[in-house]
C-alpha cells in the first residue's frame, strides 16, 4: 500500500481503528516501526502525515510498553534491567541553554541508557542503586566517569568494592586546557613584553597545533597534499573555497624547538599516551608518577596535583581498560534529537 493509502487507512471501509487513538492499526504499526528506526518526531510525523503532538503521544505509549510494567497497586513503574552490566559510565551534560544539568548512566558494553535525571547531585546515583538493587550493583566491576568528585563518593559510598576509573580523554583534556594553554600565552605575553613581535606572531592561533595528537598532524598534512577542502564557497555570503592547510607537523616542531616548557608539555603528552596503553596496574603507576615528576621540574603545579589525587583511578584503567566514550557519544545524542524535534 501506498503512503496515500496509508495517510487515509482511517476513512478506508473496514479499517481496525487502533485502540485508544483516532488512527487506524495500519497506521499506527507503521508509526511504531519508523520510532523503532530511531527517527525523530518530526521526521515521523512529515512522513505519515500526523500531527506532531499525536506522533508524541504514541512515542510515549510505545516506550511506557517497553519499559514500564504495572506494580501490585496498578501503578506504573521501571522495568528493571533484563542484562547484568559489567561497567557502567556515569557523565552529565547541560541541556535547557545551560540553565539545568542532567545525569546518564547507561551499560558500557551494550550502550543501552540505564538512569537519566535531571541533576548531577549524588542522589542520582543513590536512586539508580536502589532501584537496580544490592545483587545486581555487587556484580557490576567498575565505572568509568570523568573527575566528579561526587559521583566518586557515590558510587564507593554504596559499593567500596567497586573500581571508578578516569579515561585518558579528560586528563589529556585538562592537560592542553591548563597546562599547553597557559603555557602557550605566558610565553607570548613574555614575548610582546620583550618587544619580539616575530615570536609572539608565531604563537598565535597555535593552540589547536600544540594540542593535536601526532596522527592527527599527519592527517592533515596528507589532506594538503591531496587539496581536500575544508570549507565550502559561497557567492551568496561572499566566502571564498577553503582548503585544509599543510605543513601542520613542522610547525609543531618549530614550536617545540622555541621553548623549553613546551618540550616538556610535548614529552608528557606522550608520556600520557604511552601510560594508557599499559595493562599491568604497577607499569602504569609507575609512568605516571614519572608524568608528575615532570610537572613538578616545569614549575606546574595543577595537573601534578590533579594527577596525585586522582591516582587510583587513573591507574585502575590498566586493569579494566575501559572510557567513558560512550556514554560522552549518548550525551550529545540525547542533545542532538532535543534540537531535532
Amino acid at each position: 500500500m501506498g503512503m496515500q493509502g496509508v495517510r487515509a487507512g482511517v476513512h478506508r471501509r473496514g479499517a481496525v481503528q487502533a485502540p485508544g487513538q483516532r488512527i487506524t492499526l495500519l497506521l499506527l504499526t507503521f508509526v511504531y516501526d519508523l520510532l523503532a528506526l530511531g527517527q525523530t518526531l518530526k521526521a515521523v510525523s512529515l512522513t505519515a502525515g500526523l500531527n506532531r503532538n499525536v506522533v508524541k503521544k504514541i512515542d510515549r505509549a510505545r516506550l511506557s510498553g517497553l519499559y514500564t510494567e504495572e506494580d501490585g497497586d496498578g501503578e506504573l513503574k521501571l522495568r528493571k534491567p533484563e542484562r547484568q552490566a559489567r561497567y557502567l559510565g556515569a557523565d552529565e551534560f547541560k541541556l535547557h541553554n545551560c540553565r539545568r544539568h542532567t545525569t546518564v548512566i547507561i551499560d558500557l558494553k551494550m550502550g543501552h541508557v540505564l538512569w537519566l535525571a535531571y541533576s548531577k547531585k549524588k542522589r542520582v546515583v543513590y536512586d539508580l542503586c536502589d532501584f537496580v538493587g544490592e545483587e545486581w550493583m555487587s556484580k557490576v566491576e567498575a565505572i568509568a566517569c570523568d573527575m566528579n568528585a561526587d559521583f566518586e563518593r557515590a558510587f564507593l559510598k554504596r559499593h567500596p568494592r567497586l573500581d571508578v576509573v578516569y579515561d585518558c580523554f579528560h586528563l589529556v583534556k585538562n592537560f592542553n586546557e591548563k597546562v599547553i594553554c597557559k603555557v602557550r600565552k605566558d610565553k607570548q605575553a613574555r614575548f610582546k613584553d620583550e618587544g619580539d613581535a616575530d615570536a609572539a606572531r608565531a604563537l598565535k592561533y597555535s593552540t589547536y597545533i600544540l594540542m593535536s595528537s601526532e596522527d592527527t598532524s599527519k592527517r592533515k598534512d596528507q589532506d594538503a597534499r591531496a587539496g581536500k577542502v575544508v570549507l565550502r564557497g559561497s557567492a551568496l555570503f561572499g566566502k571564498q573555497e577553503a582548503a585544509q592547510k599543510g605543513a601542520s607537523r613542522q610547525r609543531y616542531k618549530d614550536l617545540i624547538a622555541q621553548n623549553e616548557l613546551l618540550v616538556a608539555c610535548d614529552i608528557v603528552d606522550e608520556m600520557l599516551s604511552r601510560a594508557y596503553g599499559y595493562r599491568q596496574q604497577k607499569r602504569m603507576r609507575d609512568a605516571m608518577e614519572q608524568i608528575v615528576e615532570v610537572c613538578h621540574g616545569t614549575g606546574d603545579r595543577h595537573f601534578a596535583r590533579l594527577v596525585e589525587s586522582h591516582m587510583e583511578g587513573i591507574v585502575a584503567h590498566a586493569r579494566h581498560h575501559i572510557s567513558s566514550g560512550r556514554v560522552e557519544g549518548t550525551n550529545q545524542m540525547i542533545k542532538t534529537l532535543r534540537r531535532a524535534g
